[in-house]
C-alpha cells in the first residue's frame, strides 16, 4: 500500500505543521526531508495538483463522488502536490438519538437538521433514521 510505503520513510523530527485555513481549504505537514503532505477539499487539492502539472486521477474523482453521494466528506490527500488518495469522513449518529428525537416530537418540539457541509448529508442521515 502506497501510504504505508510513504509513512515508513518519514520522520517527524523537524517537521512543520501546516494549519487548515478557509483560504486554502487544506492542511498538512512539511517534513524535514522536503516531503509535503496535504489533505483537504477536493477542489483545493485538485487545483494544487494541477498547478504542479499533475492530472487528477479519475479513480480518485470517482471515489470523491461516491463518498459525497453517501453523505460523507471526502478529503483528498497529496504528497508533493501529486494526488495519492482520498479519506472518507462520516458523521457518527449516536445510539438512541432517534428515540430522543421521537420523545422531543411527542413533547411538541420540532426538530430540524442544520448543516453547512455536503448537501446530501441531511438526506443520508434521515435514511439512517434520525
Amino acid at each position: 500500500m502506497a501510504g504505508n510505503d510513504v509513512s515508513a520513510k518519514l520522520s517527524l523530527n523537524g517537521a512543520q505543521m501546516v494549519p487548515f485555513t478557509a483560504e486554502t481549504r487544506s492542511s498538512g505537514i512539511n517534513m524535514s526531508d522536503g516531503t509535503r503532505i496535504r489533505k483537504g477539499a477536493f477542489d483545493a487539492i485538485r487545483n494544487l495538483s494541477a498547478k504542479a502539472g499533475y492530472d487528477f486521477p479519475a479513480d480518485t474523482a470517482e471515489m470523491v463522488k461516491k463518498i459525497s453521494g453517501n453523505g460523507g466528506t471526502p478529503l483528498v490527500v497529496a504528497v508533493n502536490d501529486k494526488v495519492t488518495g482520498v479519506i472518507e469522513l462520516q458523521d457518527i449518529i449516536k445510539p438512541g438519538i432517534s428515540e430522543r428525537f421521537d420523545r422531543l416530537r411527542r413533547m411538541g418540539v420540532k426538530t430540524v437538521m442544520v448543516t453547512g457541509d455536503n448537501p446530501s448529508r441531511p438526506n443520508t442521515s434521515r435514511r439512517r433514521r434520525v
